[in-house]
């Protein structure tokens, strides 16, 4: 019994000292890049040079702000890039998502393919999104468990990525309530 009594202390004193390090008052800041990223790097000096200029022109929110990351959404060059955006809005818009279906119902009767080529291009643009999607979304939760906010700061097609981080992990909180 003694032994139980010692582990459930120890436990409950580690989480005191995990709970310590947690500050709520601070928020973790990511900016979310747009079309044609060129690499991780630039990226980031792209996102920290407006966020170090936000910090300029408002010093008393230095100490609120956790941390400056990247939630990065690798190019694959601006024409992949422009039909993954195409497709994010097609995602958004339920009426230009109906006028790209019957594109594709037209490419490929007018090709006689079947509009197998732009399927396969649309299944691996999605891949790739997905993967991008993935990691800004743990990077997210990462940040939430330290007690930290979360505020992105998107540009060009990093709202697309945004929205689509935003409603997946509200969809995965709802089935963990849920559950």
């Amino acid at each position: 019994m003694k032994s139980y009594i010692k582990v459930l202390l120890i436990v409950l004193f580690s989480s005191q000292l995990a709970a310590g390090n947690i500050d709520e008052r601070k928020t973790d800041i990511y900016f979310a890049n747009g079309v044609g990223a060129i690499s991780y790097e630039t990226s980031f000096r792209q996102g920290f040079k407006q966020i170090k200029a936000y910090k300029k022109a408002n010093p008393s929110t230095q100490n609120y702000i956790g941390k400056y990351d990247l939630a990065f959404n690798i190019g694959r060059g601006v024409i992949r890039d422009f039909f993954e955006a195409w497709l994010q809005y097609t995602d958004e818009n339920p009426s230009t998502s109906l006028a790209w279906s019957a594109f594709k119902i037209a490419i490929g009767r007018a090709t006689g393919i079947g509009g197998g080529a732009v399927n396969l291009s649309e299944k691996v643009t999605r891949h790739y999104e997905s993967n991008d999607i993935n990691t800004q979304v743990k990077a997210y939760e990462k940040s939430i468990k330290l007690g930290h906010g979360v505020l992105v700061l998107a540009h060009s097609q990093g709202n697309f990525f945004t929205n689509k981080a935003y409603n997946l992990s509200t969809a995965e909180l709802n089935s963990a309530i849920i559950s």
